[in-house]
């Protein structure tokens, strides 16, 4: 009695590849998405004082602000506008603009959490990133508040990605 068999190696790698890029650009998408939804909810909590006092949250702005930077386009006018270098003119509450996604650069996957490139041009532009900097921290505090969230939505996110 003799018995035939064969044998087929089939490589799977790209495939298994492409699945993980998939998974891991989901969780990072998902950490990003959630980071962007905390900080807007963090910033526009409440509308802002005439001019927030140092370790406040630079809270809810969306215009011109007794005490605060300017007036450049008039009193009660919003300055961040296109005749002063912005993409386009803002035209809701500044922490609106903000967004995460996932993005890939070469082989690295990586989250990003910013303004969207429709409104800030540069980063000099950025007023709450400048409060942030300058006694009014919010960027850190939010962050720690969120981590769980961004953990458990990220592990949802790579199991759910197919």
């Amino acid at each position: 009695m003799s018995i035939a068999a064969s044998f087929e190696f089939v490589d799977h790698s790209e495939a298994i590849k492409d699945l993980l890029e998939k998974k891991l650009r989901a969780l990072v998408g998902a950490a990003a998405e959630r980071l962007a939804d905390e900080y807007k909810i963090a910033l526009q909590r409440e509308t802002a004082p005439p001019h927030s006092e140092k370790g406040q949250i630079p809270f809810r702005y969306l215009g011109h602000k007794p005490r605060g930077f300017g007036p450049l386009n008039g009193y009660g006018e919003i300055n961040n506008t296109t005749s002063f270098g912005f993409s386009s003119n803002q035209t809701d509450y500044l922490a609106t603009y903000i967004h995460g996604v996932a993005g890939a650069e070469g082989q690295k996957i990586q989250g990003l959490v910013g303004f969207i490139d429709s409104h800030v041009t540069r980063r000099d532009q950025n007023y709450l990133i400048w409060h942030d900097r300058n006694g009014r921290p919010w960027i850190i505090p939010v962050y720690q508040r969120s981590k769980q969230q961004m953990v458990e939505e990220s592990r949802a996110a790579f199991e759910g990605a197919s």
